[in-house]
């Protein structure tokens, strides 16, 4: 009996012994989380221990901070220049432009250059990307009081680590604008300085300079008749665009607000678009379409004009920046595919509390072959809420010819810039986030979108 229990105990052990499976062992990878990409890499620099000769920490502080418009910062042989021309803009003296340069990712203090001493910076424009040459237009200051200096046409050549300046214009106006273009045909880069008002040394309100085979420039208003230059039309920016696909480029200036003291009604326009005439061999005001668009409110001023085709359709657009009272806003101007431009219904609006700007770039921002606006702003709460900056509110996003909103996630915390400007450095978009501090420092906010 005993062997028998004994038998069938065994048999069970045994059974159980083939049923018992040893599961394999999996190496399983290890779970990685990726945090999210972050929009933006944002650098800060803060400039210390310089002294520009003659002018107290706060003079060149304020100095810095009023200078938005002519603030400019570019790459070249791998090193990145900022141009500040510092203003008082509404009292003397007249603070040197001011040099900085970042070398090995090192941010410095190059140098300031008196003879660029401007009231203020009012625009530019490059004449030769690959040697980065530009030209300033100087107001000068708008002085309280007291008759207005005006100002000059400068150029600025980068050498090396360094720039220097030169003056191209021979008589002193309020030149609000600049632009370039080969105007003359020849190969060369031109300039046109407009004069901002209907009094000045030279009253066609557009100043001519062409470039000589050395790089100096001639004035040479003879390319345009005074004809097309009547009654008391002033105007605020200027553009040289091919916008017609000929062999020249087009001239367009834009008005700027009506002053009854030295204006009639009819003196009232939009935009006057000089075209070439080889009967004349000159240009000749080619159209002039009227007060139409935002132009129909009396106060409204052009601070920019730029152009691009922004529906796709072949033809040159024009984007046009007014400002006027508590306004600035932009409003795109299609192109028929004959030269006749219209205001359409994209329109950007705001008050001075909700956003302040006067210039702004076009720049494809986000690759889908339509050209986009990014706003070059200073002030609002829009732009500014606390100690942080809304940069979002500065994009104008292009969908298939409608502009737009846009939010690519540029909330900054814990800056608080005097204003911000958008530029191309090595191919990637960077904006620049400028103050100046009452301790003479200047803060450097690179702002670059990932």
């Amino acid at each position: 009996m005993k062997k028998t229990l004994y038998f069938i105990l065994f048999l069970l052990i045994i059974s159980c012994k083939k049923e018992l499976v040893v599961p394999p062992i999996i190496n399983e990878p290890p779970v990685v989380v990726v945090p999210p990409t972050s929009p933006y890499t944002l650098t800060t620099t803060v400039i210390s221990g310089f002294n520009v000769p003659n002018f107290t920490n706060d003079v060149v502080a304020k100095g810095v901070n009023l200078a938005i418009s002519g603030v400019i910062l570019y790459q070249k042989d791998n090193i990145e220049h900022l141009i500040i021309p510092a203003t008082l803009f509404y009292t003397y003296p007249l603070i040197p432009t001011l040099h900085l340069t970042k070398i090995d990712n090192n941010w410095s203090y190059e140098n300031s250059y008196s003879d660029a001493s401007m009231g203020c910076g009012r625009d530019y424009t490059c004449i030769d990307t690959t040697k980065k040459s530009w030209i300033f237009s100087d107001s000068g200051p708008e002085l309280d009081n007291q008759p207005w200096p005006f100002g000059n046409l400068i150029l600025m050549k980068t050498e090396g680590n360094k720039v220097s300046f030169s003056n191209i214009s021979t008589v002193k106006s309020y030149y609000h604008s600049v632009s370039s273009g080969d105007i003359n045909n020849d190969g060369l880069i031109d300039v046109i300085g407009l004069h901002m008002g209907t009094k000045g040394n030279n009253y066609l309100g557009l100043h001519s300079y062409t470039q000589n085979s050395n790089g100096s420039f001639t004035e040479n208003n003879n390319i345009f008749d005074p004809s097309d230059f009547f009654g008391g039309r002033a105007g605020g920016a200027v553009l040289i665009q091919d916008l017609y696909g000929d062999s020249r480029p087009e001239i367009v200036r834009g008005d700027y607000g009506f002053n009854s003291t030295f204006q009639k009604p009819n003196d009232r326009y939009s935009v006057n678009i000089f075209s070439y005439n080889s009967t004349f061999g000159k240009y000749k005001l080619d159209k002039d379409p009227g007060p139409l668009g935002m132009f129909k409110i009396n106060d409204r001023g052009t601070t920019s004009i730029k152009a691009a085709d922004f529906n796709k359709d072949g033809n040159i657009d024009l984007a046009i920046a007014t400002e006027g009272t508590n306004y600035n806003g932009i409003e795109i101007w299609f192109n028929d595919g004959k030269g006749n431009f219209t205001p359409s219904n994209n329109k950007l609006d705001y008050t001075f509390d909700q956003l302040q700007f006067r210039e702004f770039d076009i720049i494809d921002f986000d690759k889908d072959g339509y050209p986009d606006i990014i706003l070059h702003g200073w002030s609002g709460n829009l732009l500014k809420t606390g100690n942080s900056l809304n940069i979002n509110k500065l994009f104008w996003k292009n969908n298939n010819g409608v502009m737009g909103d846009y939010n690519k996630g540029l909330d900054i915390p814990k800056i608080t810039p005097s204003y911000v400007k958008v530029f191309k450095v090595n191919n990637k978009l960077t904006f620049l986030a400028l103050k100046g501090n009452l301790d003479g420092t200047i803060t450097i906010n690179e702002i670059v979108v990932n």
